[in-house]
């Protein structure tokens, strides 16, 4: 009695999870911005500038009216993040100042 260990699965592939079908291709309308996105501005021409506005502006409206509300928590740490950031800014603007009326004030010594 041999014993012998067989892979008959594809190699790299990880347990329960499938492949992906090609049948949920993206839609037209989203290859088509995709590819205008790539070109530059100046090489667009008026109705390929205007289909591609057209198709940005519905995504930002959608993502817009899908956006989801904050939690109670993820408000308080945006609050929290925020606060700190001006904090550290305003910090770093006035020792920017100091610095900086230092040097004139040194510059108009010398002179």
């Amino acid at each position: 009695m041999e014993s012998t260990i067989k892979h008959v699965g594809i190699l790299g592939m990880k347990w329960g999870r499938r492949k992906v079908s090609s049948s949920t291709s993206s839609s037209s309308d989203h290859q088509t911005a995709s590819k205008l996105k790539s070109r530059r501005l100046n090489e667009l021409s008026n109705d390929e500038l205007k289909k591609l506005t057209t198709r940005l502006q519905l995504e930002k409206q959608y993502k817009d009216l899908t956006k989801t509300d904050l939690s109670g928590g993820q408000k308080f740490v945006a609050d929290v993040l925020q606060g700190a950031g001006k904090q550290l800014a305003s910090k770093y603007v006035a020792n920017m100042g100091e610095s900086a009326i230092k040097i004139i004030t040194d510059l108009f010594k010398k002179g």
